[in-house]
């Protein structure tokens, strides 16, 4: 018996080393190549998802295992877990490693090993062995018990960190803050009359902010691509600091449901219910009952995710990126040992933002809203200069989105980025699980830049509003060329000039579309005067804008 338990003990040891190899291969395209070929062949015999992934996990690292003792026997003439248990080979130095080689190959037929038990509980030389020509002997004592006890140890805490090992990235964790961004101060000698209300369906937010008083304005522009032979539209906003003259742009970069990252973590977790019971409960609802409505007023600024979901979703995702070797067994103690549903989550969202620069990661509320936000530095390929960038994802909504906002890396940069935060983004409130939140109004005093961010690229306006939205947009882009002649601010000159080029390429874009070919989406006057203004603003024409 005692040899027995000795063999299985360094076969579990061995097994475990296999463990930390298979995560590390997870981190190579061809490895996952292969896993996903043998996951789709229990599928194909009619295994569940989820079993097919246990057993394509447990095939692999059964052969890594026997790979493992296969070329440790070549080189010790035994497994390394059998060397430290006090497993010895009696054969001679040259036959010990070859007939070892041998003995672990025929490890690979599995009934062998199985009925290779019965000769161990009588004492007598395996299957295996007789096969090979080999024998092997227990010469454990004390002080091979000892080292084996401090092995295991040591073997089963890298086993269990491994996942940490895929890709190598954030291999120490983050410590992850938490923080708010702070509102201007508004106390009984605010003049409210320079307040106004900031609402945008493209962003899913509302701001009422003073920014209109400050040095900050905002130019509307949208950012072309193709993509899959498709022309695709993003509108974005870009801040401009005229007394800097510096600026920066918020974008909405993508759009992407936080329920994936929930699965995730239960598919690689089986004790996932136990320690996040309410996301449990999100995942077996019907998909639509979290999914985007209609607004309606009475709805306020409410979230779908009732408050104990928000919270687990929070220490899910904290608990990802905080998850390294150094604390691993508090890790254990609090979410429990298996832990690559983590590593799953931690990697996917990195995926949604530049991974080839590492970032700093926190928390942060913005308005009513507690956001996972990315921070990161690096150099624009364009003209070689610093940007920073923040990209902030909800974490209380499944309908989350990626919204980045990006400027320089210089002082002046840094104060316009915090005037911008503190007058709007900390005064804002987020609709993530709402369409059709902000209707537009005839009324131009309730325009602003988001207005065409938002309506510019609409072809279903009807005359009445379409006729408003360009009287309003050219006077906008009229009045900040004005001001840029007048400041002589290159910086945002080049801007408008870049946004107008834009506005003027949607106009031909939705004219080329447009089914009624009798009908103009924009009026020919506009048309004529947004060239104009594009014109005088490359030319410097400071008599077009009346300016001397």
């Amino acid at each position: 018996m005692k040899v027995l338990i000795n063999r299985l003990i360094a076969w579990f040891l061995d097994f475990l080393i296999s463990i930390v190899f298979f995560n590390y291969l997870l981190s190579f395209d061809v490895f996952v190549g292969i896993r996903e070929e043998i996951i789709q062949k229990f599928i194909d015999l009619s295994f569940s998802e989820t079993n097919s992934n246990i057993f394509s996990n447990i095939c692999l690292i059964y052969l890594l295992t026997t790979s493992l003792r296969f070329y440790s026997c070549l080189i010790l003439g035994r497994s390394l877990s059998q060397m430290v248990v006090g497993i010895k080979a009696r054969d001679g130095l040259l036959w010990s490693r070859i007939g070892g080689g041998l003995r672990c190959f025929l490890e690979l037929l599995i009934p062998m090993s199985l009925v290779d038990v019965a000769f161990l509980l009588r004492g007598q030389k395996t299957l295996k062995e007789t096969i090979s020509g080999t024998v092997l002997i227990d010469k454990s004592n004390l002080f091979f018990r000892l080292a084996t006890v401090a092995y295991t140890l040591f073997i089963l805490f890298f086993a269990i960190g491994s996942p940490l090992l895929q890709n190598m990235t954030f291999v120490d964790g983050v410590n992850i803050a938490f923080s708010k961004v702070k509102l201007e101060k508004i106390d009984n000698r605010t003049d409210f009359s320079k307040f106004k209300h900031y609402p945008s369906e493209s962003f899913k937010m509302s701001s009422f902010s003073s920014i209109k008083d400050s040095h900050l304005i905002f130019i509307p522009s949208f950012e072309i691509t193709r993509e899959k032979n498709k022309k695709r539209i993003r509108p974005y906003l870009v801040i401009h600091d005229v007394e800097r003259q510096v600026q920066g742009d918020l974008k909405l970069q993508r759009r992407f449901s936080l329920l994936k990252v929930i699965q995730i973590a239960s598919k690689y977790d089986p004790l996932f219910d136990f320690y996040y019971p309410e996301l449990s409960k999100v995942m077996k609802r019907p998909v639509d009952y979290y999914s985007i409505k209609k607004y309606d007023s009475s709805f306020g600024d409410n979230k779908l995710l009732n408050p104990i979901a928000r919270k687990e979703i929070q220490e899910l995702i904290q608990a990802s990126f905080e998850l390294s070797f150094k604390n691993l067994g508090h890790s254990i103690a609090k979410n429990g040992p298996f832990i690559s549903g983590h590593i799953k989550v931690r990697n996917l969202l990195l995926s949604l933002v530049d991974s080839t620069v590492a970032p700093t990661v926190d928390l942060v509320k913005l308005g009513n809203y507690n956001f996972l936000r990315f921070k990161q530095s690096f150099e624009d390929i364009n003209d070689g200069k610093r940007n920073y960038r923040e990209s902030y994802i909800p974490i209380e909504t499944l309908n989350s989105s990626v919204i980045t906002m990006e400027w320089g890396t210089g002082m002046k940069e840094a104060l316009a980025r915090k005037d911008f935060k503190s007058k709007f983004l900390g005064a804002s409130k987020w609709f993530f699980d709402y369409s059709s939140v902000f209707k537009i109004s005839l009324d131009e005093d309730k325009f602003s830049a988001f207005t065409v961010l938002d309506h510019f690229s609409d072809n279903s306006l009807d005359a009445a509003t379409r006729e408003a939205l360009e009287k309003y947009t050219f006077t906008y882009f009229y009045d900040l060329s004005a001001s840029s002649m007048k400041e002589e601010d290159e910086t945002l000159r080049n801007s408008l000039i870049a946004s107008i080029n834009r506005l003027i390429l949607l106009n031909n874009y939705a004219r080329v579309k447009s089914k009624d070919k009798s009908k103009e989406v924009f009026s020919v006057k506009f048309s004529r005067l947004m060239s104009n203004l594009k014109n005088a603003l490359k030319t410097k024409n400071k008599n077009f804008f009346e300016v001397k």
